[in-house]
């Protein structure tokens, strides 16, 4: 029988936890996201996991975490989590495998929803692919000949900070005219202020993008404007991947995946304006919500997941030396 893996998406609001097996989802359990420290964290996750064991009757051979925020190189500690600032710094997989005995890896969330799409959800089969994660921002991930592209310190493959507006707003990590100011429920609902849209007043970013997606489809100009240029950025951030790397695939995963059918056609306008070459297949991402924890469940079948090219095999420490 394959091996069990267990992956868990640590985001700041919840905990998903989901039991894998052959890149397909068994069990899962949610959980809140404890606010009191990292030692309260690894206790949930820990908790978590027994509850997960406990439905499937069997426990898990390894353990992966997404977790929100930028990690070292070895995905050893967690350098900087914006939504979970008591988070920095902490070795939180050697944590968790020291609780549970259990070979922990870790792993920046778009990462692992790039990798469990590329490896069992929308890209499988493809050679090289990218991932556009549109949620509250826009997290990206590029899997490149069964390499997850990490880049040094971590913080390779951050298409979401790509800037597509030299004079733009500007982004939380201090540029200016990120993709992320408008490829993103925050950048949406941004533009939708801009340009008076009524139809999102008083309403959260999450809760506007639903409804201004069903005024574009309505035939609301405003808000149709506002779709069109999410895809110009999709289609300019495409365009500028394909010549890069020569995508077989870019996927849009996320909440605003189901935008795709409004963002494509001006996608595929944008990237035809910057040159001949056609934009590689734009494909919604097949997985869901459970991206991440199986990207994350399945880090320890990867053959290659580095950034230097070269990976041990983890120890129980958790720890994954380069």
């Amino acid at each position: 029988m394959t091996p069990l893996r267990f992956g868990v998406d640590v985001g700041g609001t919840r905990l998903k936890f989901a039991a894998v097996r052959d890149g397909r989802v068994i069990c899962r359990h949610v959980e809140p996201t404890p606010r009191a420290g990292v030692a309260a964290l690894v206790t949930t996750l820990a908790g978590g996991c027994g509850t997960l064991a406990s439905a499937v009757g069997e426990s898990p051979t390894s353990i992966g975490l997404g977790v929100a925020g930028v990690l070292s190189d070895d995905g050893a500690r967690v350098l900087q989590s914006p939504n979970m600032p008591w988070l920095d710094g902490a070795p939180l997989a050697e944590l968790l495998a020291t609780a549970l005995a259990v070979p922990v890896r870790a792993e920046n969330d778009a990462n692992c929803i790039g990798w469990g799409e590329a490896r069992a959800g929308a890209g499988e089969g493809a050679r090289r692919v990218a991932c556009l994660a549109l949620g509250t921002g826009l997290g990206g991930a590029l899997v490149l000949d069964g390499w997850l592209l990490r880049g040094g310190r971590g913080r390779g493959g951050e298409l979401g900070h790509l800037i597509v507006q030299a004079d733009g707003p500007a982004c939380g990590c201090g540029g200016r005219g990120c993709a992320e100011q408008f490829a993103s429920q925050t950048g949406i609902a941004r533009m939708a202020a801009e340009t008076g849209w009524v139809g999102g007043l008083g309403l959260t970013p999450a809760a506007l993008v639903p409804a201004l997606l069903d005024a574009a489809r309505s035939g609301d100009a405003i808000a149709a404007g506002i779709t069109d240029r999410v895809g110009v950025v999709l289609g300019t951030l495409g365009a500028r991947l394909d010549a890069l790397f020569g995508l077989d695939r870019l996927i849009i995963a996320g909440g605003l995946c189901a935008g795709l059918d409004l963002f494509a056609p001006a996608a595929l306008r944008a990237a035809a304006a910057l040159g001949d070459r056609p934009l590689p297949p734009l494909v919604a991402a097949a997985l869901g919500g459970d991206g991440g924890p199986v990207g994350a469940a399945m880090l320890f079948d990867a053959p290659q997941v580095a950034a230097t090219g070269v990976i041990a095999e983890a120890a129980v420490s958790g720890r994954v030396d380069a």
